[in-house]
């Protein structure tokens, strides 16, 4: 169903991403279309992220009956699309259930977008925007999708989102970061605690914490990363005294003043399974 604009809009898009989110944006306008009038009654469609498509259900009767079509629904959202943009369906019980406070007989959020009125302002830059589309047709489904975005953004302001602390995305009102901002700073984090434990092995929990805030949780998953990381460069051929001694303190928590050769030899045959030979060194 996308191919005519793959010829000419998305072949327009600078990147990737462009492409990408004007195709997950399409899916959602056009939604009622794919999977049909009986279904798209009861069941919205959500987010993508990475293949996977969250989608919201009215009760749990029609959960199970996404359950029991999801094979279904994947193909028909892949055909439209010409791509496969989904590979598995998540699936929440509580049909738009973040905008349920509206009426508590919410049929349908079409039924609300319809009532919000943007600015003049906002219409002249989504006019703006689509403006090189030189397809009529094209252009009017563009600029449609970017209202309807438009209008659910303010939809959402209403009811308590706001924008990330980071990027200005919409995000909802118990969080600061919208979830990719919150997943970059987990990435950051992590990256960070696991730089602090290879210039100190021997960092306990409550010693890292007080340099980096941090969840047991966080510590206990990176250090056993790490150390498995570091076994295995060891069982690769690398036996430097930097990689044994990463290895040993992060086991045993010893600092470099208290651990010994010996130590860090049993170590060494633990995580090799054979008795390590030292060559010598200067």
């Amino acid at each position: 169903m996308l191919s005519p604009i793959k010829d000419s809009l998305l072949s327009s898009f600078k990147t990737k991403a462009m492409k990408k989110q004007y195709i997950e944006q399409s899916v959602k306008y056009y939604w009622k279309d794919i999977v049909g009038d009986d279904v798209a009654r009861h069941v919205s469609c959500g987010k993508f992220s990475r293949g996977t498509l969250t989608v919201h259900t009215d009760s749990s009767v029609w959960s199970h009956q996404v359950l029991m079509m999801k094979r279904t629904l994947i193909k028909k959202i892949n055909e439209f699309a010409d791509d496969k943009i989904v590979k598995d369906i998540r699936i929440q019980t509580g049909y738009q259930a973040k905008f349920r406070e509206i009426n508590k007989d919410l049929p349908n959020l079409d039924y609300y977008l319809d009532k919000v009125t943007l600015e003049e302002e906002t219409v002249r830059d989504i006019k703006t925007k689509t403006s090189s589309v030189t397809d009529d047709r094209l252009r009017d489904k563009l600029a449609s999708i970017l209202e309807k975005q438009k209008k659910l953004d303010k939809l959402k302001v209403a009811h308590g989102y706001h924008p990330c602390g980071i990027c200005g995305t919409l995000c909802e009102k118990k969080e600061m970061y919208c979830t990719n901002c919150r997943r970059q700073k987990k990435q950051e984090k992590q990256k960070n605690i696991k730089m602090t434990l290879i210039g100190a092995p021997f960092l306990t929990y409550a010693k890292l914490n007080g340099i980096i805030p941090c969840t047991n949780a966080e510590y206990q998953e990176i250090k056993a990363d790490l150390i498995d990381q570091t076994a295995k460069k060891l069982r690769e051929g690398d036996t430097s005294d930097m990689t044994r001694y990463l290895l040993a303190m992060l086991v045993t928590g010893m600092t470099p003043d208290i651990i010994t050769e010996d130590t860090v030899n049993k170590i060494v045959v633990k995580f090799r399974g054979k008795t390590y030979v030292p060559t010598s060194r200067q």
